[in-house]
């Protein structure tokens, strides 16, 4: 019963990254890809990281962590990327991508945002996310099984 008390004053003790910057809890629907996206960059240049966040274009969010990656893949023209990690791949597609493998190589990658037309002019020479596809295991398994032929 103590070690319990123990785990939730430890829980309680967390910091609250918003409050902690001076402002108040996160507003409901709150999406830190929306506020870093005012002027269009395909990732974020930061510190070493231990994982990479994808801001996918339908809001979905993921995470994977560095440790599990296993292999990166970017065959010219640039316009795609594929991400390999134990429990899936992330497939980026877009322009300029050659240009985030030193980034990932250093896990200096944290977050890969996609690129809105609406919303952004286009980067010249920078990296531009246009899509990010997450397949499973099981969806890569489905696609390479006899009969399935990418046409």
């Amino acid at each position: 019963m103590a070690d319990n008390q123990g785990r939730r004053a430890h829980h309680q003790q967390e910091p609250d990254v918003f409050r902690d910057l001076g402002g108040s809890p996160a507003p409901p629907g709150y999406s830190e890809a929306e506020e870093a996206a005012e002027d269009y960059s395909a990732h974020n240049l930061a510190q070493e990281e231990v994982s990479i966040a994808f801001y996918h274009a339908d809001g979905m969010i993921t995470v994977e962590f560095y440790r599990n990656l296993q292999t990166v893949v970017c065959p010219p023209p640039y316009r795609m990327i594929s991400l390999m990690y134990f429990n899936g791949v992330y497939v980026l597609e877009g322009h300029n991508l050659h240009q985030l493998i030193p980034r990932i190589r250093r896990h200096r990658l944290g977050e890969v945002y996609c690129y809105d037309p609406g919303r952004h002019g286009l980067p010249e020479d920078q990296p531009v996310v246009e899509s990010i596809i997450r397949l499973s295991p099981e969806e890569l398994s489905d696609a390479s099984a006899p009969g399935n032929d990418a046409d």
